[in-house]
């Protein structure tokens, strides 16, 4: 597993037998699977040449410093109880900052800076860099000491996860259902789809280990293919707009551009959903932590500090934050590729129109 330095194609016709999701488990099952081993999964390259290198679980792009094994055993053994707040987006969709907004609501508007990528951890993630021993931007956290930290948060106040999986592959058993039924709250945040795929873009390109060795327009053919990590932008929104539809108590849906219009207001739906009684002032210290000035004044003196001891750096994380920056780069005829998909989304009432 290399580590991420921030510091279409077809897959092939039958995965290899480590992709396959693990059978159900029943009622007899431990409360948590052994542990698995640091195997190797193959990376595959996609061959148009551009370069991009992925995993694939079953039908599903992961990123390539996923380590399947430990992915599968989350998916086996994590059980959410009504202590468990989960970010889930795709990537580039405002990830950073609802797990930012998320921690002040939990912790208070004067808590001290901390760092939102590790302290809402990326589940799959930190079950990777604890098999593989790799750098990544969450702690590593076995399979095991996730399963025991998220049943001990039930005895002191709230934890918040992050996640970027499709409905179909959450990192926990029982899927979106078994959250909701246990009251575990879930927080989606999205994002119009040109804006996502421009930001995915320099994502990419700023992290070597992906092998990307294209242009905007070689990733644009990607993306709209879904040959990208987490799959197909509007697959993925369409699975997360019907479990919300389904479970409007446990799922809360919040857009990217709805934050940078009116940041105080999201705020305080966030709260409600999280059943948490916070004043005005209190919502509207938080917003201003989270203003994109703010935290990119917070991260650059915590790396700062983190590079000066030998610690891991996400490099070029905080870019620009606006909406409609597509614009600058984004041809009439690549953009018309994107609306259509996106009226289709539309349609079935998930509106992502910019």
């Amino acid at each position: 597993m290399a580590p991420r330095d921030d510091s279409p194609a077809f897959p092939p016709t039958a995965p290899s037998p480590s992709t396959e999701d693990p059978p159900p488990p029943t009622g007899s099952d431990p409360p948590h699977e052994p542990e698995p081993a640091a195997e190797v999964v193959p990376l595959v390259m996609e061959p148009s040449g551009c370069g991009y290198n992925y995993i694939l679980d079953g039908d599903f792009v992961q990123p390539f410093d996923f380590h399947l094994p430990s992915v599968h055993a989350l998916r086996a053994s994590l059980t959410l109880g009504r202590s468990d707040v989960v970010i889930a987006t795709y990537p580039k969709c405002g990830t950073t900052w609802m797990q930012q907004l998320v921690l002040l609501l939990l912790r208070g508007a004067d808590a001290p800076p901390f760092a939102p990528m590790r302290e809402a951890p990326w589940l799959e993630v930190s079950a990777s860099s604890a098999a593989t021993h790799a750098a990544a931007s969450s702690p590593p956290l076995s399979v095991g000491q996730i399963v025991a930290r998220t049943h001990a948060e039930a005895q002191s106040g709230r934890h918040a996860w992050k996640t970027h999986a499709a409905v179909r592959k959450v990192p926990w058993r029982g899927g979106v259902a078994a959250a909701a039924a246990a009251a575990a709250r879930l927080v989606v945040v999205s994002r119009n789809p040109k804006d996502t795929a421009v930001s995915m873009f320099h994502h990419t390109v700023n992290i070597p280990p992906f092998g990307f060795r294209g242009g905007w327009d070689d990733f644009a053919r990607l993306f709209l293919a879904g040959r990208v990590e987490s799959s197909s932008f509007w697959e993925w929104h369409r699975e997360w707009w019907a479990a919300a539809q389904e479970h409007r108590d446990a799922v809360l849906w919040v857009r990217f551009e709805e934050m940078k219009a009116d940041l105080v207001g999201v705020v305080r739906r966030v709260a409600e959903h999280l059943q948490l009684e916070r004043s005005e002032e209190e919502v509207r210290k938080i917003a201003a932590r989270c203003g994109f000035d703010a935290m990119k004044s917070e991260a650059e003196a915590r790396d700062s500090k983190a590079g000066e001891n030998g610690g891991y750096v996400k490099k070029g994380h905080f870019r620009s934050g606006t909406v409609g920056g597509y614009r600058s780069v984004m041809s009439a005829e690549t953009e018309a590729l994107f609306d259509a998909k996106t009226e289709e989304l539309a349609a079935l009432g998930c509106d992502l129109r910019d």
